[in-house]
């Protein structure tokens, strides 16, 4: 899931630059390797990018590396060389440099393929804690789209906005009394399935995003789960603070007569 997670995210960003993608999978499922070279064929892509995780037994190494064909020319080894230089600065994780290897997807493709292998799964001091962030998967798509767009010669897509704020106990009075901060709390944008959590003690999180109107959930033990609507603007930073009320006071409304959950939550 976690590859399948970062490859769905590299998806939606080259299509926010107007490119045709086409997904040898969009579920957890197995695909067999020929099948994957052979659907790439069929649909006569111009370029291939298969994303894998790494392992390896005894001591935990580390880093990240791009795998071409034996054969491959300077046009396939330029595309390894842009996804490692962008995936490298990224994460900051060992650079293990442009290899060469008769992988089946890298062997049977006939457009230039590159095979990223990102980070390793048993490390669990650095690469698997990098892997298990959304907010990191998110940073490696989006290395990995600046070097295929690069390689394709496509402008890069409009300048992605900064969606932040706080999650705060609303206590009845909404944005108007933000005093107490619920750190911890779980931030979802919908549309992207971006998410990270609110620090402690202030209740403060921030995103990047490509421009756009997105749902934003919250969640927080103990509290009923907040939503609200915001845009971000390429470029620009935008707030986009959300209100909690804890499951008590919601009991307590209803039995003081509240008719809904919308009457009972509040979201600023």
């Amino acid at each position: 899931p976690t590859v399948l997670d970062i490859s769905l995210r590299l998806r939606n960003l080259l299509r926010e630059a107007g490119l045709r993608v086409a997904m040898t999978r969009e579920e957890d499922v197995f695909v067999g390797l020929s099948a994957r070279a052979a659907f790439a064929n069929m649909m006569g892509a111009d370029v291939f990018l298969s994303n894998h995780i790494n392992s390896n037994s005894g001591a935990p190494a580390t880093g990240l590396e791009t795998w071409i064909a034996r054969s491959a020319g300077d046009r396939t080894l330029r595309l390894a060389q842009l996804v490692q230089r962008e995936i490298v600065s990224a994460w900051m994780l060992a650079d293990r440099g442009v290899k060469r290897a008769d992988f089946v997807v890298l062997r049977e493709t006939t457009m230039p393929a590159a095979l990223a292998e990102l980070g390793f799964i048993n490390n669990c001091s650095r690469d698997a804690m990098l892997l298990a962030d959304p907010t990191r998967r998110e940073q490696i798509a989006q290395a990995e789209a600046r070097a295929l767009l690069e390689w394709l010669g496509h402008s890069p897509p409009s300048a992605r906005g900064i969606l932040q704020g706080v999650i705060y106990e609303d206590r009845g009075a909404g944005p108007a009394d933000m005093s107490v901060r619920i750190g911890g709390a779980t931030i979802r944008v919908i549309e992207v399935g971006a998410m990270t959590t609110s620090r402690e003690p202030d209740g403060y999180w921030r995103l990047e995003l490509a421009p756009g109107h997105y749902t934003v959930q919250a969640s927080a033990h103990g509290h009923r789960m907040g939503s609200r609507n915001c845009t971000v603007m390429g470029g620009m930073e935008s707030w986009c603070s959300i209100g909690l009320v804890r499951e008590e006071a919601l009991d307590s409304g209803m039995r003081d007569g509240a008719t809904s959950d919308e009457d009972a939550m509040v979201v600023g």
